[in-house]
């Protein structure tokens, strides 16, 4: 009867691993919720993008990061200094994020930018004679499409800074708007090369 007790208390213990691993790995639909840039309110802002099915902190929290899911909403970073992040999903808001390293603990918002803001970028923004990348605006979402390219949404660090979650490419494209004499523009960012489009 011990020996039955015992098999049966590993299979309880076998069906709570089971359990948890498969609550410790959210969809990759999941994770998409949690990207963005958030403001921490300290003049710190922590990207999270999604690659390889798994979310990675960048910029503002140290060197980039992959992130161990832990539970649906917490995050722990893989590197040596321990940061544990948890998203907090609000009833129709945009996600929050309190940030955990050691004893010190910043939560923040992840950024967004009104519609008539975003209104302001849309057009046509030719790189060259044969490609142009289109921008246009889905709910409160720019999205980018370069000619012959995938669509791309846009995910806003400030008012006029965007940064492009570019699944193919381990460095990250930021996109700046503007207007001058010349009329509107955008200023593209990527793998340190820096170019400039007037919108047509």
């Amino acid at each position: 009867m011990a020996r039955l007790a015992g098999i049966g208390g590993l299979l309880i213990l076998l069906a709570t691993v089971e359990v948890l691993a498969q609550t410790a790995a959210p969809s990759s639909k999941e994770l998409e919720a949690f990207v963005g840039a958030y403001d921490l309110r300290d003049g710190t802002v922590a990207r999270i993008v999604l690659r390889g099915g798994s979310l990675i902190a960048d910029a503002g929290l140290g060197p980039t990061t992959r992130l161990k899911p832990l539970s649906e909403e917490t995050f722990e970073s893989e590197g040596s200094e321990r940061i544990r992040l948890t998203f907090v999903r609000g009833s129709g808001s945009e996600p929050s994020i309190r940030v955990t390293q050691g004893s010190r603990t910043r939560q923040g918002q992840r950024i967004a930018v009104p519609r008539a803001v975003l209104a302001k970028y849309v057009g046509r923004y030719p790189l060259s004679a044969d490609l142009a990348m289109v921008v246009t605006l889905e709910g409160e979402r720019l999205i980018a499409q370069a000619t012959g390219q995938s669509r791309h949404p846009l995910f806003p660090e400030s008012s006029t800074t965007f940064f492009v979650q570019d699944y193919q490419s381990e460095d990250l494209a930021q996109l700046e708007f503007g207007s001058g004499a010349e009329g509107s523009f955008v200023v593209f960012r990527q793998g340190g090369v820096e170019q400039k489009v007037i919108r047509k």
